[in-house]
């Protein structure tokens, strides 16, 4: 009896292909069909053992991991092996022995397994009467082990798995049920499966929301967008009007250049010299004010409002900035709605007067053309009661009289700032 190692040596030089767990008898078969032809090889593969004798399983061997062999194996065949194909049922009657090959219908996968099972069962059962055909039997399919390795029930289950296949004995092993486990099984097991299915849904789904779900912005980025948001959203005033002070939201500036070598002024600008007697009187003489003095000997003298509305430039030139409305009006030689020059500056305000709240500049205005109406409400938290807050609308209304005394007197001031209360409850 030659040794694992040489049958494989022995193949290896005929080249042909050899599996990590292909059979020594299969090495055998296959080295002798190749060397001597199919025929010869059939003959060499014929079993000893008789196939039309009926076996029975002694009672000394354990058969408790095959009850198939001790018991009718009617319960066996009337389970059809659902995961056995038909044509794998085919090819393990196909590889029996010509002469040990029962009869059997090929269109039927039913009748096919009744025939592996009735077989195998013979088989089976006359492997459990002699020991020492059993050990040759072993010997032939493992020469690489021990034979202390097995016992006699495993040693018959490694027989039939190396003649019948181990997909087979698997289908054999399955616990035959009753009809109504059956039941319980199939619904058990569909189940298991829905919520296996479940929960690879889930698992999915939870896999899309983590790939899909935004990642950690850095603290750069964030800082980088509200620096963009408050600079979008910031709200800057133009620059000062030169001719009427005035900073209005959304309109344009001209940019206006006068020429510090010449004494003639562009679009009209001669008709803003101050010619009031009162402002040059009162404001200029008696105060010695140097509130339209430019140091530019072509703006000095004209009522215009000074920087940041008025840029001297290195070169002499002066750069004025004036809104949209003055400069059309300078254009068609009109005078400005809104210039200082129309009588609209009467003078710097007091140094007292630099401070006051909108309600005191009301009772010190000569002229009442707006009114204010605010509602207050008492805050809700009970750390800060004398805190008030509320809203305040303005609405335009026809001037009334003209004050002739300053500051106005209680009298007047009544009917023009009141407190009214509208409910005793708190606001």
């Amino acid at each position: 009896m030659c040794s694992f190692e040489t049958l494989q040596e022995r193949l290896q030089k005929l080249n042909l292909t050899i599996g990590s767990d292909m059979l020594c008898f299969n090495m055998i078969s296959t080295f002798f069909e190749t060397t001597y032809g199919t025929p010869v090889a059939l003959a060499l593969r014929k079993s000893p053992w008789p196939i039309l004798d009926s076996f029975s399983v002694p009672d000394y061997f354990a058969v408790d991991d095959m009850p198939w062999l001790a018991a009718e194996v009617s319960p066996w065949m009337s389970r059809l092996p659902c995961k056995l194909l038909i044509g794998r049922l085919k090819s393990c009657l196909q590889s029996m022995h010509p002469s040990l090959r029962p009869l059997y219908k090929n269109n039927s996968k039913q009748l096919c397994w009744n025939t592996i099972l009735r077989h195998l069962k013979q088989r089976g059962c006359f492997l459990c009467q002699d020991d020492k055909y059993l050990l040759e039997q072993l010997l032939s399919t493992h020469l690489s082990h021990s034979v202390t390795e097995f016992s006699c029930t495993s040693i018959v289950r490694e027989l039939l798995v190396a003649e019948y296949g181990k997909d087979i004995l698997d289908e054999l092993s399955r616990p035959i049920l009753t009809q109504k486990q059956s039941i319980n099984a199939c619904v058990k097991l569909r189940k298991t499966k829905q919520k296996m299915q479940e929960r690879m849904t889930t698992f999915k789904l939870v896999n899309e929301i983590r790939t899909s779900w935004p990642h950690k912005i850095s603290h750069e980025i964030i800082f980088k967008r509200l620096n963009e948001y408050l600079e979008g959203t910031l709200w800057t005033l133009p620059p000062p009007c030169a001719v009427c002070s005035r900073q209005i939201h959304e309109t344009s500036v001209t940019s206006l250049i006068v020429d510090g070598d010449t004494s003639a002024l562009p679009h009209h600008l001669d008709m803003l010299i101050i010619n009031d007697p009162f402002v040059i009187q009162t404001c200029i003489v008696q105060c010695n004010l140097l509130e339209f003095t430019f140091s530019h000997k072509s703006l000095d003298g004209l009522m215009l409002y000074k920087p940041p509305a008025i840029h001297l430039l290195p070169n002499g030139d002066a750069h004025l900035d004036i809104c949209k409305q003055c400069h059309s009006s300078l254009l068609k030689s009109v005078m400005p709605k809104f210039a200082l020059a129309n009588d609209l500056y009467r003078g710097p305000l007091p140094e007292q007067f630099s401070d006051l709240t909108w309600v005191e500049e009301m009772v010190c205005a000569r002229f009442r053309y707006t009114a204010y109406i605010t509602r207050l409400f008492q805050s809700s938290d009970p750390a800060l009661p004398n805190v008030l807050h509320g809203n305040t609308c303005v609405h335009e209304m026809n001037v009334v009289s003209t004050a002739s005394v300053l500051p106005r007197a209680p009298a007047d001031v009544n009917n023009m700032l009141s407190v009214v209360f509208i409910g005793p409850g708190k606001f």
